[in-house]
């Protein structure tokens, strides 16, 4: 069911909305703790910071794509909000051969520079093969990948959180599967863990796709839906934030190459953190990720008393959750090390594990208040804006993490990337408050009981 967010308690609107996204992240989670507790038991620690490392090149070749896409779904989600369903309907088809052509032009990109990219992260020679046969399988399966996320994004822009959770439910369980069959079975090591993961999403992806064209009457294609549509306007919103997103996992690959210096332990270790990580930062991602939804349908509604509302009792919440976030991880990162390695290794990586939660976890908060403010920015159009952030992200955790991972090593590398975080977020605070009062006449929301 499509959900108007332009009505009703903005607060209650978006932990509703949000609980079926963190269900569904909590979901995309079982994929990588899966392949890391497989990994990382059978496999060995050097396997799983193979694994865990290769992600970060994923991210960068593919966060241009899967960014771009959720920027097409704000005009999307702007055409929602005005009651124009011919608009949706034509977005959605113009996302849909806007993100193909990006994603077959990227793909090719990136399987013939593999070997170049993973020299220059100066991967560790003991994980260089594994890091390259597993990759090499994940780029080719984004291609199919890249059609779940097209209609996923579309989906949530519309207010539907709900059905793209059904289908990853089953992608989970899929995965699980072909993970036990690929390694216990057949013996083909990380690459049946790269196999497992893209053949559950792409069957997930093809029947998502089935399902919301035959499902929804107001998105049934017709001809004239295929027609390109607005795209000046498209490009405008998803380009951007496909910048953006792409400085930020080209930082995240400098300061993979600050780890890789380290040794291959360390890798392991960030890696193992990385995952206990998630565990709790998902409820932020899915809190910050409504947000955008919230936004998009406001503006296109000229509801801008709402948008100032929703993202200030937003905030409160995210606070809520990073306190009970950073308490968390620090009092059971020991345990939850112990799921993700075998008990002879753990001993290895828990020091390196505890440097990652102890740096990290205090920092929850500006993480984000960071992805609020510039998801608001960015579903109300201000596209410019969160694209500086994406530079400023950049810079900072690419210094930060160099010069501070040169002074003080793997704790150095830890707090030079929370520290990007609160400069961002300071950097984005400026102009949402100046956008909201301007629209507002406000910096926050009235008191609850107006």
């Amino acid at each position: 069911m499509l959900k108007d967010m332009t009505t009703g308690r903005p607060l209650r609107l978006i932990v509703s909305y949000s609980l079926p996204l963190i269900i569904g992240m909590v979901l995309q989670l079982c994929y990588g703790m899966t392949d890391a507790i497989i990994v990382g038991r059978i496999l060995g620690w050097r396997a799983l910071g193979a694994v865990g490392s290769s992600g970060v090149v994923v991210f960068l070749l593919f966060s241009f794509i899967f960014a771009m896409t959720g920027g097409f779904a704000i005009l999307t989600g702007q055409c929602f909000g005005a009651k124009d369903l011919n608009g949706v309907r034509r977005s959605m088809t113009t996302s849909f051969i806007l993100s193909g052509i990006t994603a077959i032009i990227i793909v090719t990109a990136a399987l013939f520079g593999l070997d170049y990219f993973l020299i220059l992260l100066r991967t560790p020679a003991e994980i260089y093969d594994l890091c390259r046969s597993y990759l090499v399988i994940i780029i080719i399966g984004h291609l199919a990948i890249a059609v779940y996320n097209v209609f996923s994004s579309t989906l949530r822009a519309l207010g539907d959180s709900k059905t793209p959770l059904y289908f990853l439910i089953v992608s989970t369980l899929l995965n699980v599967g072909l993970d036990l069959l690929f390694l216990l079975k057949f013996h083909w090591g990380v690459s049946g863990v790269a196999w497992a993961t893209v053949i559950s999403q792409v069957i997930s992806g093809i029947f998502c796709a089935i399902y919301t064209v035959c499902r929804f009457p107001e998105l049934h294609l017709k001809r004239e839906d295929w027609k390109l549509y607005r795209v000046k306007e498209h490009l405008h919103l998803g380009i951007p934030l496909g910048i953006q997103t792409s400085c930020i996992a080209f930082s995240c690959v400098v300061m993979q190459g600050s780890l890789n210096r380290l040794g291959d332990i360390a890798v392991a270790g960030f890696a193992t953190g990385v995952q206990v990580d998630r565990l709790f930062t998902i409820f932020i991602y899915a809190i910050t990720m409504t947000v955008g939804a919230f936004t998009a349908q406001n503006y296109g509604s000229k509801r801008f008393d709402r948008i100032c509302n929703g993202c200030t009792d937003a905030s409160w919440f995210i606070l809520a959750l990073a306190v009970i976030g950073c308490v968390g991880t620090i009092s059971s990162y020991r345990a939850l090390t112990k799921v993700f390695i075998s008990a002879d290794q753990v001993d290895v990586l828990l020091p390196y594990v505890r440097d990652f939660m102890v740096y990290r976890s205090p920092f929850y908060i500006f993480l984000g208040l960071m992805f609020i403010y510039r998801n608001a920015l960015q579903s109300m159009g201000y596209s410019f804006l969160p694209l500086l952030s994406g530079f400023s992200d950049l810079f900072f955790r690419s210094v930060l993490c160099v010069v501070l991972g040169r002074l003080w090593g793997y704790r150095g590398v830890c707090l030079g990337d929370v520290l990007s975080w609160v400069a961002t977020c300071i950097l984005l605070a400026i102009p949402y408050f100046i956008t909201i009062h301007k629209r507002t006449g406000k910096y926050f929301r009235t008191p609850y009981w107006d």
